[in-house]
């Protein structure tokens, strides 16, 4: 796996840096956000970005590459806690985000969850299938209508499946902002209604699952 950092703190990017390479991954470092721009087309697999970096900021970087690459992991890494920058954040299209301190464990982790199975075709009962890289859901093999919000909360739940996905995580994500609650349950009703009974469930207080 080929990663970006882009991480002005030099200690932290150092030790971010010896972390994964002791886990062999591929991962390219840079302390300012201009040289990070010049080569965001270097076919990197995921980014890990912090805001505020010299010259081209985080929120510059994200969404500069997220106009070219849909689907790449993302992960936002600040010590920004305004939820106006983490708003901010989801609406430009970042995957997660990270909160300083952490623990670089917690990096690890979270890239893991992003990447696994990432192009396993997710079958859902006993005649529906998702698929993450293309974005469709079938059953028997006939493609089924999904508006974008219901395909970003299937995706988001599918990549997480048997696994509770915290609600307010769903909102952020779906809308890149805060919105009401209610919003989200609509998106629910409509996506269960097109699957079958039982695959999709409320976790009262913390959020949704997706029983495959």
């Amino acid at each position: 796996m080929k990663i970006m950092l882009v991480e002005d703190d030099f200690a932290l990017n150092k030790a971010i840096i010896n972390y994964f390479a002791e886990d062999n991954y591929d991962i390219e470092s840079f302390s300012d956000g201009k040289d990070a721009l010049e080569v965001i087309d270097n076919n990197y697999d995921l980014f890990l970005i912090d805001i505020n970096v010299p010259n081209v900021s985080g929120l510059d970087l994200l969404r500069a590459i997220r106009a070219k690459r849909r689907l790449a992991p993302i992960l936002i890494l600040s010590g920004e806690t305004s939820i106006h920058t983490i708003e901010e954040a989801y609406e430009h299209g970042c995957t997660d985000f990270i909160k300083k301190p952490f623990n670089i464990r917690e990096i690890e982790l979270k890239i893991r969850r992003l990447t696994r199975h990432e192009n396993d075709i997710v079958k859902i009962g006993r005649t529906f299938t998702f698929d993450p890289v293309k974005q469709k859901l079938l059953e028997n093999g006939q493609e089924i209508h999904l508006p974008i919000q219901e395909r970003k909360l299937l995706d988001l739940l599918a990549r997480n499946k048997n696994e509770i996905v915290d609600k307010d995580y769903l909102i952020l994500t779906i809308w890149g902002k805060v919105v009401d609650s209610v919003n989200l349950r609509q998106v629910v009703k409509r996506l269960r209604d097109k699957l079958p009974e039982g695959t999709l469930n409320n976790v009262s207080g913390n959020g949704y699952i997706l029983h495959v």
